[in-house]
């Protein structure tokens, strides 16, 4: 190997040369030893939950036996009642027992069973009332019913705190019996006077006053709170009147050859009120 020789004089150089071969030996000694492996580090340890003990199961219950079911009797239905029939059976026992009377004033007024048929039976009462100067009110007994040739009987019981009042019956009128036209006859409660009196009538205004002198009749009852019973038999253009089974009299009018039936009450002051009960129409055969 070459030497570097540095001037420092004699015996330094030697010094210097011994230093530098001193340093190469160690230098040679050094590059011999090996180094020690590096220790691979031991990871810390994460603490590791301990498995807890998994909890013997257990025994699952057996199931319960489903109970076996009874036999449900079954029950018999009960028949339906047939309402329309059970309603057209009491109709006609109420029909047959009215028949009995009816029967009884039919021959009272000389007409006989077979001459015709029952085709209206009221069953309730109506009951009209005014109290108002003046006050003229009807109520149709049925706006669907529509007569030729008929019996109409009622029993009407009058209540009046003025002179004059009426009850009465609206025969053959129109739909509208503001503004169309109809027969009236009514009976008059004046004190010691009790009169009748039958008009045609069109747009509220009298146009025939078939009765002209307002006759009066002992026949009907003008006490207070009395019932009359009245009737009409209706044959063509030929109007008989009766009053508890007394002929009233007849008037004739070809005006209006058929219409519907109402009650009516009228009055001139005070309050009136009349009640119609025990109604009835017989449809009469026609030619």
């Amino acid at each position: 190997m070459g030497m570097i020789q540095i001037g420092f004089g004699r015996g330094t150089g030697i010094t210097v040369f011994c230093l530098m071969l001193l340093l190469g030996l160690y230098a040679c000694q050094v590059s011999t030893i090996q180094a020690d492996p590096t220790s691979t580090p031991v990871p810390a340890a994460t603490d590791t939950p301990v498995p807890t003990d998994t909890p013997i199961p257990t025994d699952t219950p057996a199931p319960t036996e489903t109970p076996i079911p009874t036999d449900t009797p079954t029950l018999e239905p009960t028949a339906t009642q047939d309402l329309q029939a059970t309603s057209a059976a009491e109709s006609t026992q109420i029909a047959e027992k009215a028949l009995e009377g009816i029967r009884k004033d039919l021959d009272v007024y000389g007409i006989k069973e077979d001459e015709g048929e029952l085709i209206w039976l009221g069953t309730e009462s109506v009951t009209l009332s005014v109290n108002t100067y003046g006050e003229w009110l009807a109520e149709f007994i049925d706006k669907d019913l529509v007569t030729q040739d008929f019996v109409f009987q009622t029993d009407a019981t009058w209540e009046s705190s003025g002179g004059l009042a009426t009850c009465g019956m609206i025969f053959r009128a129109e739909e509208d019996l503001e503004r169309g036209a109809y027969y009236e006859f009514a009976a008059i409660r004046l004190s010691g006077l009790p009169m009748w009196f039958v008009y045609r009538i069109d747009y509220n205004t009298i146009q025939d006053d078939m009765t002209a002198k307002y006759p009066f009749s002992s026949a009907i009852n003008q006490k207070q709170g009395s019932m009359n019973k009245y009737a009409l038999i209706a044959r063509g253009n030929s109007f008989t009147f009766y009053a508890n089974g007394d002929r009233l009299g007849t008037v004739f009018n070809s005006k209006l050859p058929e219409g519907r039936l109402a009650y009516v009450v009228n009055q001139e002051s005070g309050e009136t009120t009349c009640v119609f009960e025990n109604s009835w129409v017989y449809a009469l055969n026609t030619p």
